[in-house]
């Protein structure tokens, strides 16, 4: 499973909790996933701001993915961050 597309289409079969916690068990998946969520790319970002990490770890990670795309595309990611981590 190597494109946006196919995990936000798996997020809709099996939900987001359910593809959140493959971060965790899959190591390839989690890998593919959070490289593709640091370059900055909007569909990847679409699946970065459907996740809820199940895990300490998970969630660690994801944030680096998310500091890595800050480079590549600063005002997508920052409108994820946004929806999630509002700034009072």
């Amino acid at each position: 499973m190597g494109s946006a597309e196919l995990v936000l289409s798996e997020m809709k079969l099996r939900g987001a909790p359910a593809v959140s916690r493959r971060l965790d068990s899959d190591e390839n998946f989690g890998r593919t996933v959070l490289d593709g969520i640091a370059t900055g790319d909007s569909v990847w970002l679409e699946v970065a701001a459907k996740l809820t990490p199940a895990s300490s770890a998970a969630e660690a990670s994801l944030s680096i993915a998310l500091a890595s795309a800050l480079n590549h595309a600063p005002t997508r990611v920052l409108k994820v961050l946004g929806d999630k981590y509002p700034v009072e």
